[in-house]
């Protein structure tokens, strides 16, 4: 076989493999993340951004039955129904948020003992949101994977004292804010990742 043929049938070998390669690679990761194991800066990013090219992703998935009980103070149906949203769901912020509240005021000893593996999970997509972008010009924006996911690292991850104002400018949107211990209103600029 010449040279060539080999080369052409080693770049053919790469590009069928890489897909399974890369679809074994991340399941690994995305176990270890589940279990609430420490990644590298860079895993959580492949992890949180890889998950709308994972089958079955929306990010748009409506969890309104666990939002309502949790709510309303029903926290066994609402941590049941947020676990089930995460088997699904496994990077969505609003869930991880849920979930590591009802664990941490949790008085089954099962339940209380995972709050830190949600509490790493969900600083580990916060931490890879903030470091997607520089976020204060609208060409290097914060990104976001799921619709609800913005608000939640708004609110909970930056913790503006006030949310001024909000705007869209093409597929960017536009946040002004006052942050403690700044003079001045900022505005950030994030996108969701399609």
């Amino acid at each position: 076989m010449t040279t060539l043929k080999k080369f052409i049938l080693a770049v053919v070998a790469a590009v069928i493999l890489a897909p399974a390669a890369y679809a074994q690679n991340y399941d690994q990761l995305l176990r270890r993340f589940v279990d609430g194991q420490q990644l590298t800066p860079s895993e959580f990013a492949e992890v949180y951004y890889g998950a709308p090219a994972q089958k079955g992703f929306s990010a748009t998935r409506d969890f309104s039955a666990a939002m309502q009980a949790y709510n309303v103070g029903d926290t066994k149906k609402a941590y049941r129904l947020v676990s089930d949203g995460l088997k699904q769901d496994p990077t969505n912020l609003l869930l991880l948020f849920k979930a590591y509240a009802l664990a941490t005021s949790s008085t089954d000893m099962d339940v209380k003992q995972l709050a830190p593996k949600y509490q790493t999970r969900l600083l580990g997509i916060c931490d890879a949101i903030f470091n997607s972008g520089k976020g204060v010009m609208d060409s290097s924006p914060y990104r976001y994977t799921h619709v609800t996911d913005l608000d939640e690292f708004i609110v909970k991850y930056l913790q503006p004292t006030t949310i001024v104002g909000r705007s869209k400018i093409g597929q960017v949107e536009a946040i002004k804010m006052r942050l403690d211990g700044m003079n001045e209103d900022v505005i950030l600029y994030f996108q969701l990742v399609k």
